[in-house]
């Protein structure tokens, strides 16, 4: 019965230091619509993203509370450590600022694909150089246009939201809209629109990089349940949910 026991009692030990106990997890989160990866109404958050936050923490018996901010004063409160994760997050985004944090950064999620999205209509027509006003969301950093905006051959326009970029955009009052392509449909079926006004031009960069979650560096344990949870089917089922939204 001894050794039972004491067999017992290694075992639980080993499972304890390879897993993180139930707790509660705050989670910055941006307090924009972005669907369908995620979005925030002004009441509840939503998407994709969070169908997935929400199935590993169930799955973990963990509780997870989503906290909407701005994009700009998220970044500021997760390198604070006000959050234990912020989603999504990328290490290029806001790296100066982050040189001091100590976050880690769960393996990739899912895809995003990022450019300046013109109407259809100009397609054929529009040179590089007529692209010269490009409208963003405040807090948003357009990476693939940076060096455009460096050599002053770009200039960015902020919004509050997307869908006044979107309205903008549509109305002409700038040249192109930097955004999610998937998003945009999105936003321009909210708008009563048919998803095909804008289109990505491609004679400017596009960039194309995957959506990660971070996690404060004391709370790798919950990274390494993260990560062993997106290899589950469960979680990409949910992942999968994406071409049907």
């Amino acid at each position: 019965m001894k050794y039972l026991l004491t067999a017992l009692g290694l075992s639980l030990l080993s499972f304890t230091a390879t897993h993180a106990a139930a707790r509660d997890i705050s989670v910055g989160v941006e307090n924009i619509d972005y669907q369908p990866f995620y979005s925030y109404d002004g009441k509840n958050y939503t998407g994709v993203m969070k169908d997935l936050f929400d199935a590993f923490a169930k799955k973990h018996k963990h509780t997870a509370k989503y906290e909407p901010l701005p994009p700009s004063r998220l970044f500021d409160d997760h390198i604070k450590g006000k959050f234990n994760a912020k989603m999504p997050d990328h290490p290029n985004w806001s790296a100066e600022e982050k040189k001091k944090s100590k976050l880690v950064y769960s393996d990739p999620i899912v895809l995003a694909k990022e450019a300046v999205l013109v109407l259809k209509e100009k397609i054929g027509t529009l040179t590089p150089e007529q692209v010269a006003v490009v409208g963003t969301v405040k807090g948003f950093t357009p990476f693939a246009l940076l060096d455009l905006i460096k050599s002053k051959k770009v200039k960015i326009e902020e919004n509050a939201n997307l869908e006044g970029l979107v309205s903008q955009t549509l109305k002409g009052r700038n040249n192109g809209a930097y955004m999610e392509e998937t998003v945009a449909k999105n936003v321009l079926k909210k708008l009563g629109k048919t998803g095909n006004e804008l289109v990505i031009y491609d004679k400017l960069p596009v960039d194309e990089h995957p959506f990660l979650i971070s996690f404060q560096e004391k709370d790798k344990e919950l990274l390494k349940e993260f990560n062993a949870f997106l290899k589950t089917e469960e979680a990409k089922t949910i992942l999968g949910s994406l071409r049907a939204r």
